[in-house]
């Protein structure tokens, strides 16, 4: 190997390990200020994301990863509890795309309002059936997001599957209780869909729920999260006002409505758990795991990195040490990329 090479080598290595130590002492710390320094000056809102109630006979029976996309009646309801005893308060839609549209600060010394929106994916049966009455007693609303083909996979696969709602039940949905946005009409991947297909996913949802309902349909949650700027740029010029996608983070005054983050909530999340990953700095940790993972991404392909996210993001009780883990991660496949093709280009010139 040439002299040069080598003598780069140790300097992307030296490079790395310096940048690896300096994030272990500076990403928790960063993170905290900025996002708590951020959440005082501005209002915020946080959109739950969930997808379908089950009886506790039926959620025992699920598996780890089934019970990401189910909840029980009684953990839905003490999840909201714990959050409106924190200081959050169960908000419209209108209320948090309002937020979102205009820069709002509020007066000095005031205390900043924490909205919280509840919005459920899909458009399973156990909406009408089970979260309708919940929120009827309660008084609270949600948002939900449905995918208009009765006959789409989401709908047939795994155990927590549920059939959609019929056409009788989405038109009968108390209006006081529950807004309605579009999630595809297939609840297929929409950036694996070349133009014409896209655009007839995203309209005909729209117009078969509008046609349905007698509501206008203005809102739109990515299936699977499966996006890009393209999906957002068509989601767009299709009419709708608002996209939602399932990456991490929280809505604050003045945000662009198209691409609103949510926070996926499991069905076995203790309240006070979900009160903590509420907080701003938890929030913008997991934020960082998402840029990680893409990076990851890049070098070591996305299963990989989907799989390195997970499991950190199960382990969810150490994130001052877990970020900069998956930092340290995501900076060694950035040098290793960057290391070969610098030794490419050397010897190619040698």
């Amino acid at each position: 190997m040439p002299r040069a090479t080598r003598r780069l080598r140790r300097r992307i290595w030296l490079f790395a390990l310096s940048s690896l130590a300096c994030a272990s002492l500076a990403l928790p710390w960063l993170a905290r200020v900025w996002m708590e320094s951020r959440a005082a000056d501005v209002p915020r809102a946080a959109c739950l994301l969930y997808h379908r109630l089950v009886d506790e006979s039926a959620f025992s029976s699920l598996t780890r990863d089934e019970q990401l996309y189910a909840i029980t009646p009684r953990q839905f309801e003490s999840q909201v509890d714990a959050l409106v005893t924190d200081g959050w308060r169960v908000a419209s839609l209108d209320n948090v795309l309002g937020l979102a549209a205009q820069p709002v600060i509020a007066p000095d010394g005031a205390a900043m309002p924490k909205n919280l929106l509840l919005t459920f994916d899909d458009g399973c049966e156990s909406i009408a059936t089970v979260l309708q009455p919940i929120l009827q007693r309660r008084g609270w609303r949600a948002t939900i997001f449905i995918t208009t083909d009765p006959q789409a996979e989401v709908f047939r696969t795994g155990l927590a599957a549920q059939p959609r709602m019929t056409d009788a039940q989405i038109r009968e949905l108390d209006p006081d209780r529950f807004d309605l946005g579009s999630h595809g009409r297939t609840h297929r991947p929409l950036n694996q869909l070349d133009d014409t297909a896209l655009d007839a996913e995203l309209r005909d949802s729209q117009i078969a729920l509008a046609a349905l309902t007698g509501r206008s349909i203005t809102t739109l949650a990515i299936p699977g999260n499966w996006y890009d700027a393209r999906v957002l740029e068509r989601a767009h010029h299709a009419g709708y006002r608002a996209v939602f996608t399932s990456d991490a983070g929280s809505i604050h005054s003045g945000d662009d409505p198209i691409g609103l983050p949510r926070i996926n909530v499991p069905g076995y999340f203790a309240p006070e758990q979900l009160v903590s990953r509420l907080s701003p700095t938890a929030i913008v940790q997991r934020r960082m795991i998402g840029k990680c993972r893409r990076a990851l991404a890049t070098v070591f392909g996305e299963e990989l990195a989907g799989k390195t996210a997970y499991i950190i993001w199960r382990a969810g009780g150490w994130p001052e040490t877990l970020i900069p883990l998956f930092s340290h991660l995501a900076m060694f496949a950035y040098t290793m990329r960057r290391h070969r093709e610098i030794t490419q280009a050397a010897t190619s010139v040698v």
